[in-house]
């Protein structure tokens, strides 16, 4: 369970990177609305990352007790 809560984290981790990496890169060529949507995306793989993290604190803090 240990390898495979890394392997979830280093994988959105690398979604967060390339998502926001492509939205600097459209934002910077003039493709606004894509760019809006690629922050949007970037954004919301951020919350989902930090929001997977977080319950995965709670419930080792749960099974801990």
């Amino acid at each position: 369970p240990d390898a495979i809560r890394r392997w979830t984290w280093n994988a959105a981790q690398l979604m967060w990177g390339i998502a926001l990496g492509w939205s600097g890169i459209v934002v910077f060529t003039g493709g606004g609305t894509l760019g809006l949507f690629a922050i949007l995306i970037a954004v919301g793989l951020a919350v989902a990352a930090i929001r997977r993290r977080l319950l995965c604190r709670s419930r080792a803090t749960t099974i801990s007790k």
